[in-house]
């Protein structure tokens, strides 16, 4: 079973930024950067913030609006007890705060400076190896505070 392990690092006006740790067993078998909205973590639907700590579920499922943009790659879904899948948090590929949408940004780096981060980079490659080396799998996402 894989796991995603997201650890937050840094929230300022341009986000809230992490390092997102994928498992397989024991193993960390690679690493990615993560951007979500600002503001406290909430599993209200519509608020366009952070989700709360805690374990998700996350299964693939194909997005009308993220999959197109991909050559039609399912993308992970993200629910538990608390955040219904109707509240539709994805990862899914974007760079900026803009793209967030309430959901979770996958990225090879950060950019802006260590006291300041302001992005993500290489968001679109990063969510087709999440993908391949997932291959449609379910796996959990535990969210950390570092």
């Amino acid at each position: 079973m894989y796991k995603l392990i997201i650890r937050r690092l840094q929230s300022n006006e341009y986000g809230t930024f992490g390092k997102a740790y994928l498992h397989k067993g024991n193993d960390c078998i690679d690493f990615f950067y993560t951007l979500e909205p600002s503001g406290e973590p909430t599993s209200e639907s519509g608020l366009n913030r952070p989700i709360p700590f805690g374990t998700y579920n996350a299964r693939f499922r194909y997005s009308p609006k993220f999959s197109p943009k991909l050559n039609g790659l399912k993308l992970p879904i993200l629910s538990n007890d608390e955040v219904s899948e109707e509240r539709f948090i994805l990862i899914h590929q974007g760079n900026y705060k803009k793209d967030t949408q309430g959901c979770i940004l996958l990225g090879i780096g950060l950019m802006g400076d260590v006291d300041s981060y302001t992005a993500i980079s290489n968001s679109k490659v990063a969510i087709q190896k999440l993908c391949k080396l997932l291959n449609n799998s379910d796996f959990i996402v535990e969210v950390v505070d570092e």
